[in-house]
């Protein structure tokens, strides 16, 4: 019996300390977004809203919970590879030209490298790498088009493009939410995945 007591005493204080190391872990890469987000947008939470909507979207397309998990952290990184773009570019106020162009489209890529060498990470890369590509192709950095581009990916693009509209940035007014709809909407099956449109307008309610 004594024995038993000192293997369970172990087992839960392993355990305590596994939640501890797991909290931290998620602390540390919440920190991190919130970081990145004060480089290019005005709020540090642009990333977390990314990555509970997108979450949410992905569940009301019924995947396994586990791929909705990878999909929240890969909407909670999508913007990680912007740690290596200048801020004379990130925040440039006025239009980039096609140099600077070429640069900020390298930041996925940037992203999906970093976040492959996290061996928790790893299998949430191409989320990252991919998801500003565009239903029709006409995305980077690869110009992938349709299912080419991962499920997880398809959705934080749409979630990613409606708050980029909404927001205000340095170089541009933000639109009214009813109109940044709208441009989705004029946009499925060409930028955006239709039936992933369709899922996140289920939950475009509670949106704020």
């Amino acid at each position: 019996m004594l024995t038993l007591g000192n293997q369970m005493a172990v087992a839960i204080e392993n355990a305590r300390l596994y939640e501890e190391l797991e909290a931290t872990f998620k602390e540390t890469v919440v920190a991190l977004a919130n970081a990145i987000d004060l480089r290019d947008t005005y709020t540090s939470d642009h990333s977390q809203q990314i990555a509970d909507i997108a979450a949410e979207t992905a569940r009301k397309l019924n995947l396994p919970e586990e791929e909705v998990d990878a999909i929240y952290w890969g909407g909670l990184l999508h913007d990680i590879g912007k740690i290596g773009i200048p801020d004379s570019i990130l925040q440039k106020p006025a239009k980039l030209n096609q140099e600077e162009w070429n640069i900020i489209r390298q930041h996925p890529k940037i992203g999906a490298d970093l976040v492959a060498q996290i061996k928790r990470l790893g299998h949430i890369a191409p989320l990252i790498e991919y998801s500003h590509e565009r239903f029709n192709g006409s995305g980077y950095p690869y110009g992938l088009a349709g299912e080419e581009i991962p499920i997880g990916a398809r959705i934080i693009a749409v979630v990613d493009s409606y708050s980029a509209m909404i927001d205000k940035r340095v170089y541009k007014p933000s639109l009214a939410r009813q109109e940044a709809i709208q441009e989705l909407k004029d946009n499925a099956g060409i930028l955006y995945d239709p039936a992933v449109l369709e899922a996140f307008l289920k939950i475009f309610d509670g949106i704020e």
